[in-house]
């Protein structure tokens, strides 16, 4: 039909201006070359426990795939099960913010939120998670790092916060991804490999009396932000460290292809 025209149309055009996007419509073209770029990332990554979620209509799978454990499937709870369940942690955690006015015993109402906000995080983690463990995928020391792929409401799951049985985040267990899509991870690399360790932006308001209004919003400086930055640039030898009016869009634009990893310390804005 029309739509469909207008969409192989635009598809097209898109995947002549960016040779980069068409790798994405190139891999799912031939779809035995994409099981065995799947196949070989697998094997390159012994120590990874690959997760892909997938809604389908109101049911959620779960599939896993390892060098050592092959493939498994589970089904989970309905989708609007866990869409309840992810809506209950994100207003527990966003609850202290939220009071119009601040309880006098704040230790306490501290102490309160946070087991709220622990017990609704383990509530979504049995859910996403019993299924793994029960079939021992995540016991200890059996994978060194995770690599997520989610989908449909659960594409707003903080995952390295999940609590597991044990009542430890998943982020003090494993190293951990969160992906769009498991074929990406199969692609070569077409850039040259950077020589320097980490580049890190950090609070580019500046100082505490300074602020920015951007779309009826107003954005202020965030010391905690680049006290952030400023420990973890410490953690990589040779790491480039800039903060306050110092991180402009083009220096930053100029300076981040020649590092491997990136950091950013800073407001976010979903547009």
């Amino acid at each position: 039909n029309e739509a469909e025209r207008s969409l192989v149309t635009l598809r097209e055009d898109l995947k002549r201006r960016s040779p980069e996007l068409a790798r994405i419509y190139d891999d799912h073209s031939d779809l035995e070359k994409s099981r065995a770029a799947i196949r070989k990332l697998v094997r390159d990554n012994p120590d990874t426990l690959f997760l892909e979620f997938a809604t389908v209509d109101d049911t959620t799978l779960l599939f896993a795939l390892s060098q050592q454990d092959g493939l498994h499937a589970f089904t989970l709870s309905s989708t609007t099960h866990l869409k309840s369940l992810l809506a209950d942690w994100k207003k527990a955690l966003t609850a202290l913010s939220t009071l119009e006015t601040f309880p006098i015993n704040r230790h306490a109402a501290i102490t309160e939120f946070a087991a709220t906000q622990r017990k609704k995080a383990r509530d979504l983690s049995k859910e996403l998670l019993s299924p793994l463990e029960d079939a021992g995928l995540l016991k200890p020391g059996r994978y060194a790092r995770l690599v997520v792929i989610p989908d449909g409401p659960l594409l707003e799951v903080p995952f390295a916060a999940l609590i597991d049985k044990q009542g430890r985040c998943l982020v003090d267990r494993y190293a951990l991804s969160v992906d769009i899509s498991l074929s990406l991870r199969s692609w070569r690399v077409s850039h040259g490999n950077p020589k320097g360790s980490l580049f890190c932006a950090a609070d580019p308001i500046g100082s505490a009396e300074t602020s920015l209004l951007r779309g009826g919003e107003t954005f202020r400086h965030l010391a905690h932000a680049r006290k952030e930055g400023k420990r973890i640039a410490a953690m990589f030898p040779g790491a480039k460290f800039l903060f306050g009016t110092a991180a402009k869009e083009a220096q930053i634009k100029k300076e981040i292809g020649r590092y491997r990893f990136l950091h950013f310390a800073t407001h976010g804005v979903l547009d």
